[in-house]
């Protein structure tokens, strides 16, 4: 039977940082918050898009949606094709997908830019399902992973999700299927690993690995 493996993107399976904290600062500098504080600022990545702002511009309603689409609009026309492939990630994927497993993405990154990016990094044909954020982020990470599952016709017991926020981590809770930290991605640290028990791949070289391994725990715990 096949096994679905849905990652995330951003700090996962692509290195985009550079070009999302770009956007970030710029968003702040626009919105007034351009002297927010280091420690402040990286405390603000743990959700989504508008939550991130949210956070930082301290706004909501009309001003949380303006920034938004500034963010947007910046992250358009600059910055989208910053975002690069971890190392080993392309070889990764295209074992997996060649040893027939099922592949999916789940991002809340706007669909359209996922699509765009993978199709720059020349690795989305290898994607079945592929699921990001609408305009309105009217889809949750766990609505995403439960679509995948739902196309690919594959259960919760053969899906694992690979993902390096604690926002991937309770969605895969939420749907029931298997995670696998990203630990070397923007969120779940290798101390966070060891003090929760979560599976966990520290290098991007090692996610093949931890995916074996996963399956492997599956059939010795059944």
């Amino acid at each position: 039977m096949s096994k679905l493996v849905i990652f995330d993107m951003d700090g996962t399976i692509c290195d985009s940082w550079a070009g999302m904290s770009f956007c970030y600062r710029r968003t702040l500098d626009k919105f007034g918050r351009a002297d927010i504080a280091d420690e402040e600022y990286y405390s603000c990545f743990s959700g989504c898009l508008p939550e991130n702002l949210s956070k930082m511009l301290n706004v909501e309603g009309g001003e949380l949606e303006e920034a938004v689409k500034y963010f947007r609009e910046c992250y358009e026309s600059e910055e989208r094709c910053k975002a690069m492939l971890f190392p080993y990630i392309l070889d990764i994927i295209v074992n997996l997908h060649n040893e027939g497993y099922k592949i999916g993405l789940a991002t809340m990154t706007l669909e359209k830019y996922a699509i765009d990016t993978l199709s720059h990094a020349g690795i989305v044909e290898y994607f079945d399902v592929i699921k990001g954020s609408d305009e309105k982020m009217r889809i949750s990470k766990t609505d995403m992973i439960n679509a995948c599952m739902e196309e690919t016709g594959i259960s919760k017991e053969d899906t694992v999700m690979v993902g390096d926020g604690f926002s991937d981590r309770s969605a895969a809770q939420n749907t029931g299927i298997g995670f696998i930290a990203a630990a070397y991605g923007y969120g779940i640290t290798l101390d966070n690993c060891r003090e929760y028990g979560i599976e966990n791949a520290a290098s991007p070289r090692l996610v093949y690995d931890a995916i074996k391994k996963h399956w492997d725990r599956s059939v010795n715990i059944q």
